[in-house]
């Protein structure tokens, strides 16, 4: 169950700064996916697959069983799993949820949606107490996966094409892969600009024109956001960092706040978040500042229904 947590109080303009003032580098990315219908979610997750690695042949110990024979496995297991996954809100992957559960019925398919660093501490724990509750993980905190692979906590599975995947989105033993492609930068409701010119790079955000009309997420809560303002801080400098802390920033926790306040047309340009359904523009490109990650899947090797979490990940739905 996703913890409903009260909202940070909102930072004055003195002390935006102290948002800003934590920018260290994290090993981190979103492509919003989550308002596609579940036919079109779970064709484009395959498809985000097809970042093909040299060669097609696939490997040795790649998984060779029909999907009907994994459900066929999965149903006689039990058929049930429980798959802990990353996200702002419990709604967040309720598309991924119905995707699953229309293309295979008999299983019953339960999701869990938390922060990342909410659930990582919570599986820490978890295995150290021998209390193990997913099956399955799926969290933004990419670090995680090769600590915990080391530890010998993520089951090596090779689902079917997995030498296809991009090696730098795969461990090369199988025990993560990325399985979604996220992106965070900043965008603007082009539709509620009042005759100003749209901010094409993140230098025009320091113009005092967008001074209250900036919504992002806290710099130093989310570790993605916060390697975008650590890129953002190498590439334009500390004075844009100053520049920006005097902006009066609508500091909100969670990325969906911010895309949700310029959505509304409360905030014009939003920091640390995506979405580019019209009249909502996501920049990025030509040389200006983004992120991307895959999304990182692992089945943990304590896992009590393994057989419904490698139809999960062959299936990528």
């Amino acid at each position: 169950m996703h913890r409903s947590q009260p909202l940070p109080p909102q930072p004055t303009s003195s002390q935006n700064s102290l948002a800003f003032s934590n920018l260290l580098p994290s090993p981190q990315v979103e492509f919003n996916i989550n308002n596609l219908p579940p036919v079109q979610l779970f064709t484009t997750i395959v498809a985000a697959f097809a970042l093909l690695a040299p060669g097609t042949v696939a490997k040795s110990g790649e998984e060779t069983k029909s999907i009907d024979e994994l459900y066929a496995a999965a149903v006689a297991e039990g058929g049930k799993f429980v798959m802990h996954h990353g996200g702002d809100t419990p709604t967040k992957q309720n598309n991924l949820q119905q995707a699953f559960s229309e293309r295979f019925p008999e299983i019953n398919f339960t999701l869990i949606v938390d922060y990342s660093k909410y659930h990582d501490v919570l599986i820490d724990n978890q295995l150290e107490t021998k209390t193990l509750v997913p099956d399955l993980v799926a969290l933004q905190t990419l670090q995680n996966f090769p600590r915990w692979a080391s530890a010998g906590n993520l089951l090596k599975y090779k689902p079917t094409n997995f030498s296809k995947i991009h090696e730098s989105l795969r461990d090369s033993d199988g025990a993560w892969m990325a399985y979604k492609l996220f992106t965070f930068g900043y965008i603007y409701n082009s539709s509620a600009l009042d005759g100003l010119a749209a901010p094409t790079s993140p230098t025009d955000l320091v113009n005092p024109q967008w001074a209250g009309k900036i919504a992002s997420s806290y710099s130093n809560d989310d570790d993605a956001v916060f390697f975008l303002y650590t890129r953002y801080a190498k590439a334009y400098g500390w004075d844009w960092v100053a520049k920006m802390a005097a902006q009066n920033i609508s500091f909100n926790r969670g990325t969906n706040v911010a895309g949700s306040l310029v959505k509304s047309g409360e905030k014009v340009v939003g920091v640390g978040t995506s979405g580019s359904s019209s009249p909502i523009k996501f920049v990025g490109g030509n040389g200006t500042e983004y992120l991307s990650w895959g999304q990182r899947v692992g089945i943990l090797s304590k896992a009590k229904h393994p057989a419904a979490t490698k139809l999960f990940v062959v299936c990528r739905p």
